[in-house]
């Protein structure tokens, strides 16, 4: 899609970032993050500029943790996950309490957010040998300043390809 002038102006005068994500053909996911990192569903107007995000200045993914303002009015206990796919699925398992790195390192910025806002983490990070190395990298770095609880996901397997019973299972400690 071509975007038309004005609305390239706008969007750089707003510094909004609109990403796109088709899911399936039926299923498309919008989110919007603003220059205050909040992220939000993107409005028709929004849904335009989708394809300028190429114009706006660079996305600091280590300043932001992805769902927060979401998250933050679900409890004072927090899933951690690497993706945004990750994300979405540990929230359709009924969990709204979630936030995604995007990407498999904590930042003290990404710290000082969990800190600020939950007192109990769960670290759901990918099976594979990243997420692994990870997992244990980020306790490390939580654990001085959070509850944390380190949770396994079968190796190989990521949190977006696991069944929503078995995200409970592994999430909720009283979902048996």
């Amino acid at each position: 899609m071509l975007l038309k002038p004005p609305a390239c102006l706008d969007f750089l005068r707003e510094q909004a970032l609109c990403f796109q994500y088709r899911c399936t053909p039926s299923l498309t996911i919008r989110v919007t993050v603003s220059r205050d990192f909040r992220c939000f569903p993107c409005d028709s107007q929004s849904t335009e500029l989708r394809e300028a995000s190429c114009l706006a200045p660079r996305f600091r993914k280590s300043l932001v943790l992805f769902n927060l303002c979401r998250a933050i009015h679900h409890g004072k206990r927090v899933v951690i996950v690497e993706g945004f796919f990750d994300c979405f699925k540990v929230y359709q398992a009924g969990i709204p309490c979630v936030v995604a790195l995007m990407g498999c390192s904590l930042s003290c910025r990404q710290t000082d957010l969990l800190e600020q806002h939950f007192e109990e983490t769960v670290l759901l990070l990918d099976g594979d040998k990243a997420g692994r190395a990870a997992s244990t990298t980020i306790a490390a770095q939580l654990v001085p300043k959070l509850s944390t609880k380190l949770v396994q996901v079968p190796e190989g397997s990521q949190p977006d390809q696991l069944s929503e019973d078995q995200i409970r299972c592994l999430c909720i400690p009283s979902y048996f």
